[in-house]
């Protein structure tokens, strides 16, 4: 897969992490994740999600396969953080950000 694939995917997933790790609900957190992944051309991304973690699997174009989980600890709800990744999610679809953008947004830089 290449890079710039794998950045998205990786900033798909960490989004997913914030809001899951924030409270959100799973329809919410696998719409963004998808949103995201989307918004950047991986047209073929399926994340599966549960109150403890996340699972994903993508494919590009060229027909490369991307898998990831990552467990999340269960905490307490952080309604801010699910609003702002909430709304950046919704600014990439608009195309307001670069994949170096979104990232700094949400800490991973």
């Amino acid at each position: 897969m290449e890079n710039e694939d794998k950045k998205v995917l990786d900033l798909s997933m960490e989004a997913g992490r914030i809001l899951l790790d924030a409270g959100a609900e799973i329809f919410r957190v696998e719409e963004t994740i998808k949103r995201i992944a989307m918004a950047f051309g991986i047209e073929k991304c399926s994340p599966f999600v549960m109150s403890t973690g996340i699972f994903l699997t993508a494919e590009n174009e060229e027909g490369e396969m991307y898998a990831s989980v990552k467990h999340i600890p269960i905490q307490g709800a952080k309604l801010h953080r699910i609003a702002a990744v909430n709304q950046l999610s919704r600014e990439i679809v608009e195309g307001k950000y670069t994949i170096e953008e979104a990232e700094k947004k949400t800490g991973r830089n």
